[in-house]
């Protein structure tokens, strides 16, 4: 049967006439949304947050992440809650907040261990760190430093590395776990010196920390935060740094850098994230506070004090640097030769 004449003409003026309609209620429900997170924004937050943290207490993520939560609590008007849970290499803590309602009560102290270390390690990681977190800003930065026993005969990072190569299995270093910055730090100079040291894995590095001191394990990486008060007091012996120029705390301690070790350029660095899909309005509430505490000369000064430097960014800052942490990390934990 032909088609009437009239036909077509009535149909397209029919799907011209419905698209408008369609822009509105899309256009419609836009605007509701984002008035309803406006809204949500406006009372947030309402009640305490928590700030999960995937290291033991006494440890560098542990340090720098309770004095960063009591200041951004003051101005938020709201207590944060920290709550350390170690251990699978700080993925047990990234799994529980990126599981958590995206509401913007339930945070991670998000690193480079989590964000770019557990990726280039794992095969098969349970969280992916650009797909299920939201970032907020970036916190600090602090060098590892390699500190050993009062009671090992070696003063510089060469001395260590001769004894190591003359004691080929004897001695051991400590870690705060498999895949940490300081884990990798020690794989990544046996690599380039070629020495044969055994791993001693713990949940924290301040508990690898408490074994040095003892005389349980030879050597370790640290965290600066960590390290700083007991190379002062003589508990252990500062070698070498891996900043790319000598830290201002320790400025008679040489950077692995001079002492022949070029790759060893290692920065630690935390920051703050929340679970994906947390409304914007909350992720900019949240970023604001966090700056400008992280700018204030008292905290900032409380920071320099324990051996970091503050390194407030824009969420959309921290989210570029993630990426080529991501790519900068693959590289190293490939060319160390480290697995899980």
């Amino acid at each position: 049967m032909p088609i009437p004449t009239n036909a077509s003409p009535m149909k397209h003026h029919a799907r011209r006439g419905a698209r408008p309609l369609a822009i509105c209620i899309s256009a419609g429900i836009f605007a509701a949304l984002f008035a309803l997170d406006a809204a949500f924004a406006q009372a947030y937050p309402s009640r305490p947050l928590r700030f999960v943290i995937g290291s033991a207490p006494g440890s560098g993520n542990d340090i720098t992440g309770r004095l960063f939560a009591a200041r951004v609590s003051e101005s938020l008007g709201q207590q944060i809650v920290v709550e350390n849970r170690p251990g699978g290499g700080q993925i047990i803590a990234a799994e529980i907040v990126a599981r958590a309602t995206p509401d913007g009560y339930t945070l991670l102290q998000c690193g480079v261990v989590t964000m770019a270390i557990n990726p280039a390690l794992h095969q098969k990681l349970s969280y992916q760190p650009l797909r299920d977190f939201t970032p907020i800003t970036s916190i600090a930065t602090t060098p590892n430093v390699l500190v050993v026993h009062p009671g090992v005969p070696t003063k510089t990072a060469k001395e260590f590395v001769a004894h190591a190569l003359a004691n080929p299995g004897k001695l051991n270093y400590g870690s705060g776990g498999v895949g940490s910055t300081l884990h990798l730090s020690m794989e990544m100079l046996q690599a380039a010196a070629g020495t044969k040291m055994t791993h001693v894995p713990y949940k924290g590095g301040g508990l690898a920390m408490v074994d040095l001191y003892a005389g349980h394990i030879t050597s370790a990486f640290q965290n600066l935060p960590v390290a700083l008060a007991p190379v002062k007091v003589g508990k252990v012996r500062a070698l070498a740094v891996t900043s790319a120029h000598r830290s201002k705390h320790l400025p008679d301690v040489p950077t692995f850098i001079e002492s022949g070790y070029p790759t060893l350029e290692i920065t630690v660095w935390y920051g703050a994230c929340a679970p994906a899909g947390v409304p914007r309005p909350i992720v900019a509430r949240l970023n604001e506070v966090m700056v400008q505490v992280l700018k204030r000369p008292d905290v900032n000064e409380r920071f320099v004090e324990l051996g970091t430097d503050p390194a407030p960014s824009t969420s959309q800052q921290f989210a570029a640097f993630l990426k080529s942490e991501g790519v900068k990390w693959a590289k190293a934990a490939k060319d160390s030769g480290a697995t899980p």
